[in-house]
């Protein structure tokens, strides 16, 4: 927080997080694999995009939490 360097543990963590939860990810890209890559499908229903924030948000929420505590 408070930086503009790429963070690839982080997001990492988040991806994990978020596969452990059923929502299917591709892993980090990008410099340093500080990139989290979504793909939905094209037709993907407005429930399915939901239950998907919820998770990536659970995901960071949980990942950030886990950095504060170390």
């Amino acid at each position: 927080p408070g930086t503009k360097e790429p963070d690839g543990a982080l997001a990492k963590d988040i991806v994990w997080r978020s596969v452990a939860k059923g929502l299917l990810m591709f892993s980090p890209v990008g410099p340093q694999g500080c990139t989290i890559k979504i793909c939905p499908p094209l037709c993907i229903t407005e429930d399915a995009v939901r239950e998907g924030c919820e998770v990536l948000e659970e995901s960071f929420q949980e990942a950030l939490a886990a950095r504060r505590e170390a």
